[in-house]
């Protein structure tokens, strides 16, 4: 089902995902902002690109340092484990007694011409790949989305048999300062 942009009076009306879409990105350049660690500028394209890449490293770390600690009442930290393969992959947040292991997205699971993003489910898909092939299994493997279309995507992907079911999802809401 593709949607449709419309032309009213000479002014575009987007689609339901796109509205979203620049939602999210609005929400994590005002969580920036508030934690002054980007400018904000929609002056260039690159300007913006530059700044939603340092935005979305700041979500990342917030989760990390601020979001699972309180959900798990323990520390965490980006850590490279061991895969079977006998290389390492890195982790966006390990447990400090290594029990959990996390992934972080910040990506909806659309592009903003409101089609599936077929790029964002195969990141997601191959770390959770590299999740299942750890040496040391984790007692729980988790993903934090910042986007509520991913975690449906990936209760939908669960159901349809398509990404381990024992991988857990949760999502996080962004704070308004």
């Amino acid at each position: 089902m593709e949607e449709e942009i419309k032309i009213v009076e000479g002014k575009k009306i987007i689609s339901e995902s796109q509205i979203k879409m620049i939602t999210q990105i609005a929400q994590i350049k005002l969580f920036c902002a508030i934690h002054k660690s980007v400018s904000i500028s929609d002056s260039d394209n690159w300007r913006v690109m530059a700044d939603s890449t340092a935005a979305t490293k700041d979500v990342e770390n917030w989760i990390r340092s601020e979001f699972l600690p309180k959900k798990y009442h323990q520390a965490f930290a980006k850590r490279k484990l061991g895969v079977q393969s006998g290389g390492e992959f890195e982790c966006d947040a390990v447990s400090d007694d290594g029990k959990i292991v996390c992934f972080i997205s910040t990506s909806p699971s659309k592009t903003a011409d409101g089609k599936p993003d077929a790029d964002v489910l195969g990141k997601i898909r191959e770390k959770a790949l590299w999740a299942v092939s750890l040496n040391e299994k984790p007692e729980t493997i988790v993903f934090a989305f910042t986007d509520k279309s991913m975690v449906e995507l990936i209760k939908q992907e669960k159901e349809n048999g398509r990404f381990p079911k024992h991988i857990k999802t949760l999502l996080v809401k962004l704070p308004a300062k």
